[in-house]
């Protein structure tokens, strides 16, 4: 953002959450530490936010208020509690900046915040289109391909397949781990071997147990190894994205193979994994139709969402439930 002059009111969201927070950062940057305060919408109401920035600061001219987590007001939002802050919003403080932070939704196709609400169309109206700001993330296999384009960093094909399937889409994560490697090959081409030695000693805490079972379409395993993951301390939020993306390709997998059963190499090629990858996922042709794994995706989302603040059942249950339900 540039030193020109701050819009009375902010919306940041968006999947690349690395952008959202220099964005942020480069808000606070302008104001004092003594101009700032915090919200968190999981522990707090909208009015609350609201009444915050009515109220005119004692020692400074120009204040910052910032709320995070506004996902917690998904409900809020549908029973109407967000009135009190959509008002302030449409006639907002001249001296003080309110910014809004958004998670990103947890299905693309059905936005938490979508484009028409009311409170992005008061954003809107009061800060001009330069004051929502949505960042999103590239593709992890493209954007891990210009991270390691841009560091200079060298891996062979089969390398990079097995790096984006270790990490995900976490923007963050992929380039931390890109350094680490760079300074490791120093120059030299990266293999698999390299890959599944140093990015797997951190995420190789991946279910596969848990994941073939899924594949199987075998309830009873995939419970049994759910509640091993847990009674070893492995935290439902990071299980979650494991499964939610497993699922999604279960599904491409059992659509690509309704006009015949493609090669693992194809496969591999269409879904973006390693070949190896590719012939666990044909194991579920058979057990499932593009129908079932489009309901379990659905599962997925709604205990994302239960997960974070729609319920207040216990994630590890909400999880195993969902998973239940899914297979």
């Amino acid at each position: 953002m540039s030193e020109t002059a701050l819009a009375p009111v902010y919306l940041l969201g968006g999947t690349d959450r690395g952008k959202v927070r220099r964005a942020l950062e480069r808000l606070k940057e302008r104001f004092g530490t003594d101009a700032i305060e915090h919200f968190d919408a999981s522990a707090c109401d909208p009015a609350d936010v609201a009444n915050a920035c009515q109220q005119q600061g004692l020692f400074v001219d120009q204040r910052l208020v910032i709320v995070e987590s506004c996902d917690a007001w998904v409900k809020p939002r549908r029973a109407g509690r967000l009135d009190p802050l959509v008002a302030y919003v449409e006639n907002a403080s001249p001296s003080t900046t309110l910014v809004i932070v958004i998670d990103a939704p947890s299905d693309p196709r059905k936005p938490v915040w979508p484009k028409d609400d009311p409170l992005f169309k008061a954003v809107a109206k009061a800060g001009g289109k330069n004051a929502i700001l949505l960042f999103e993330a590239p593709k992890s296999a493209v954007f891990a391909r210009q991270e390691a384009e841009r560091m200079g960093v060298k891996l062979d094909p089969e390398a990079m397949m097995r790096f984006t399937e270790l990490v995900g889409d976490h923007p963050e994560e992929i380039t931390g781990e890109f350094e680490k490697l760079s300074t490791f090959a120093n120059g030299e081409q990266i293999d698999v071997t390299i890959v599944e030695t140093m990015v797997a000693a951190r995420h190789d805490d991946a279910p596969w147990a848990l994941l073939d079972a899924i594949t199987q379409r075998d309830r009873r395993s995939a419970v049994r190894e759910l509640t091993k993951l847990f009674a070893g301390d492995v935290e439902p939020h990071r299980v979650l994205p494991q499964i939610t993306r497993h699922v999604e390709l279960v599904r491409r997998t059992v659509e690509l193979a309704e006009d015949g059963r493609p090669s693992k190499e194809a496969l591999a090629k269409q879904l973006g994994v390693a070949p190896f990858r590719a012939q666990k996922m044909l194991v579920a042709v058979g057990h499932w139709t593009p129908a079932d794994a489009s309901r379990a995706m659905s599962c997925m989302h709604e205990a994302d969402a239960a997960m974070k603040g729609m319920s207040r059942m216990p994630p590890s249950l909400v999880l195993e439930r969902a998973l239940a339900e899914s297979l």
